[in-house]
């Protein structure tokens, strides 16, 4: 059990999608970096390994060597990206599973559904594994919130991508976690959270990329949290996604503040429980150099 705010908001916050961009590692590198960090003293603070269900025998082939041996006390999990027919994921899914028994589980799948219908035909297919719904962030997001909370599902909102056209508006992130809220469905975030704070980032490593304003996962994972407590106001919310001030933030043992805002280590527990789950980043390395630099870490 985490004993401090900070340890509460980071535990198993990160998914690692080292195979996407910018990072785009091959799948050697991934794996060897995903094992790394997995059995490291910051272990932690890691989650699933993202992959495309295409994608599962390269997996299979570069974790030969990382894989534990054995029954694992905590067993490598995985999150899955199935983009097309539904049926043959479920069965390589479900192939995986009884192959790695003890040693790695696939128990979350992602898509991105256009419509009722296709949440409603992915919750047929991946029934009995968490599923989340990538919904885009730039329409309303609510008709197809009603249908994800109808069939048990859980939110995926993407904060951006590597050419900057794809970074939501702090309204339109309030938006979605407002409509997420009000049905009490849980969400991840993906793309775009590599940094702890709000700020000017260059949008992938290469030297001549362009920078954007980009969101910090203290900000989203805060702000998620407060509107979880229902009575938080939407309009300092979104002032919270558009923090960048680390002095703005405080973290100990029993509760987290920012600005004259107060929340218990208990009510933090319970929103990371139901709420706000995880975000997907292509780097560890950014954000836990970033936490250690504002000795949160």
């Amino acid at each position: 059990m985490p004993t401090s705010t900070i340890q509460v908001l980071l535990t198993r916050l990160f998914d690692y999608a080292g195979l996407f961009p910018p990072a785009r590692l091959d799948m050697d590198a991934a794996v060897a970096e995903f094992a790394r960090r997995h059995r490291s003293d910051k272990g932690w603070l890691l989650g699933r390994f993202v992959v495309p269900v295409t994608r599962l025998g390269d997996f299979q082939s570069a974790a030969l060597i990382h894989l534990p041996q054995g029954r694992a006390r905590r067993p490598w999990q995985l999150s899955v990206l199935a983009e097309d027919t539904f049926n043959v994921a479920r069965e390589r899914i479900d192939a995986f599973n009884r192959a790695y028994t003890g040693r790695a589980v696939i128990d979350s799948v992602e898509v991105k559904p256009t419509d009722a219908e296709e949440i409603a035909r992915a919750a047929r297919a991946f029934e009995s594994l968490k599923i989340y719904y990538e919904l885009r962030a730039d329409k309303d997001p609510a008709p197809l919130m009603a249908a994800v909370k109808t069939l048990g599902g859980r939110a995926k909102i993407r904060l951006g991508n590597e050419t900057g056209d794809a970074i939501p508006s702090p309204a339109e992130v309030l938006r979605f976690l407002r409509a997420a809220q009000r049905s009490a469905i849980p969400l991840k975030a993906t793309a775009g959270l590599h940094h702890a704070l709000r700020g000017e980032y260059r949008l992938s490593n290469a030297r001549a990329s362009p920078k954007a304003t980009m969101y910090g996962f203290l900000g989203f994972f805060l702000a998620a949290a407060w509107l979880y407590q229902e009575n938080f106001d939407p309009a300092a919310a979104q002032a919270l996604l558009e923090e960048r001030s680390p002095e703005a933030f405080s973290f100990s043992d029993h509760e987290v503040s920012w600005q004259e805002h107060r929340m218990t280590r208990d009510e933090l527990i319970e929103a990371r429980r139901n709420f706000v789950l995880s975000c997907g980043t292509c780097s560890l390395e950014e954000p836990m150099q970033e936490l250690q630099a504002l000795k949160l870490l």
